[in-house]
């Protein structure tokens, strides 16, 4: 990754680069950015996705006289109600897993990941649609929102592709209503209905703009806390599998040998022969039929159950509706979803998610969220160009074409050379004699080896 603090000038360049090469100047247009007079939109986002590289706030940057325009027209473009920030990030990301894709394997395994994060705003009072909501992390309630994100990886580099600020449902839970003079067909009205939409609703809808655009993956990875079996069956119907935590939801039951279970029951009934492993932990690994709550409908998934030894409470049940997969390549697969963990870690700590700008509307959050997303995925792409040698196209070919070479003709110097050296040691004959017998060597092989050897004696 680029190293920080960068000078502002090297992140604007680093910045233009990125916006050049991923035709970040058209897809504007088509998301509705659009600036009647004044600084262009090109030159606000350049200076907002290198903000964070530069070391310094806003405020520091206005201060040293280092942005050429004054904050008003930051916060005027950030509050917007008519820029459609979450078609602009599924493009440009598309763009870039479209870069990415070419270089991964079709026998590899790709993902998608869903899962969510707290966007703490606890020193905010008045801020559009604030809400009390859960932090799983602290199992308390915090004033702010609930981040729901799909990414896709291929194990490799993770992809933001959507996200949702959600608030609340319940109209007791929230803080600060919405602005009542926003027109509603605008794209940022249409956001804050989003937000108090069902949160199994937007995921799903998030997938299926995923898969609209041309997103591939060969499974859904999501924690405990989205294994609900109507949701599961809705991702199978959209012709992808999952794989997931599986949660002991009290009215979510499971047939195994004809008699039906809840999660727990079900593991309390495996018998200590079921498992296997080794000092440390085991796995049971069964199939079952999921019956999927409102239709009654039988769902055939594997279930991988993990515990520690001598910690029979302590378990973990990961389901899988691909019932091809063994134990040991459903655990492999939805250890992948730590790749959003990570990028939850990156985009708070480094990328200053939730913390970088102050306002009042909500069309800043989502603004802000994307920019700080559009960080990342420059971020990965760029890890990602210094990783994989493929990124430089036929130069890499190139340079492996050469390396082959060089490998075949000093392997092959080294198989002669350790020849006439083991003669020397067994015969001991004198220096004429070795070199007659180099000579007469040399002179009876093919002559693209003996061409070699010639050359060889010549640079020598």
């Amino acid at each position: 990754m680029l190293s920080y603090p960068l000078k502002v000038k090297e992140s604007e360049n680093q910045t233009q680069r990125f916006i050049k090469d991923y035709g970040i100047v058209k897809l504007l247009r088509q998301c509705g950015f659009h600036k009647e007079n004044g600084f262009g939109t090109l030159v606000v986002i350049t200076f907002l996705i290198a903000l964070v590289f530069s070391g310094r706030n806003l405020y520091r940057n206005l201060e040293k006289g280092l942005c050429e325009f004054q904050k008003d027209v930051i916060y005027r473009f950030l509050n917007s109600v008519r820029t459609n920030w979450s078609k602009f990030l599924l493009i440009l990301s598309y763009r870039a897993y479209n870069f990415i894709r070419p270089l991964t394997s079709k026998n590899r395994t790709d993902c998608f990941i869903l899962d969510d994060t707290l966007y703490d705003k606890s020193r905010s009072k008045k801020l559009e649609l604030l809400a009390k909501v859960f932090d799983h992390v602290t199992h308390k309630f915090c004033k702010g929102f609930r981040d729901l994100t799909l990414g896709w990886t291929d194990g490799n580099t993770f992809l933001p592709i959507g996200f949702s600020l959600l608030s609340s449902q319940k109209d007791e839970n929230i803080y600060q209503g919405v602005n009542d003079k926003i027109d509603k067909r605008t794209n940022g009205y249409k956001a804050r209905k989003l937000s108090r939409s069902n949160t199994l609703d937007v995921a799903l809808q998030l997938l299926k703009n995923a898969l609209n655009i041309g997103f591939k993956a060969k499974y859904v990875l999501f924690d405990s806390w989205f294994s609900y079996s109507r949701f599961i069956k809705k991702i199978v119907d959209l012709k992808l599998n999952v794989i997931c935590a599986l949660k002991d939801f009290e009215h979510q039951y499971y047939v195994y040998n004809g008699k039906k279970y809840r999660l727990s029951s079900l593991y309390n009934s495996l018998k200590r022969e079921e498992f296997y492993g080794d000092k440390n932990i085991y796995f049971a690994i069964i199939t079952a039929d999921m019956i999927v709550t409102e239709t009654g409908e039988l769902l055939p998934i594997k279930i991988a159950f993990i515990k520690t030894r001598g910690k029979k409470r302590e378990w973990l049940a990961i389901g899988s509706t691909d019932i091809n997969l063994s134990g040991e390549e459903i655990t492999t697969i939805y250890g992948k979803r730590w790749s959003i963990e990570v990028f939850f870690k990156v985009a708070k700590s480094d990328l200053k998610l939730a913390k970088e700008f102050q306002g009042r509307s909500f069309d800043m959050l989502n603004a802000h969220t994307t920019i700080v997303y559009v960080r990342y995925i420059m971020l990965a792409l760029e890890c990602r160009k210094s990783e994989d040698g493929r990124t430089m196209g036929e130069l890499f070919y190139f340079m492996i074409d050469e390396l082959n070479d060089i490998k075949y003709d000093e392997s092959l110097k080294l198989i002669i050379e350790s020849v006439f050296e083991a003669m020397g040691q067994t015969f001991n004959p004198s220096d004429e004699a070795m070199r007659d017998f180099a000579t007469a060597f040399i002179g009876n092989l093919p002559p693209h080896l003996k061409e070699k050897f010639l050359i060889t004696d010549c640079e020598s």
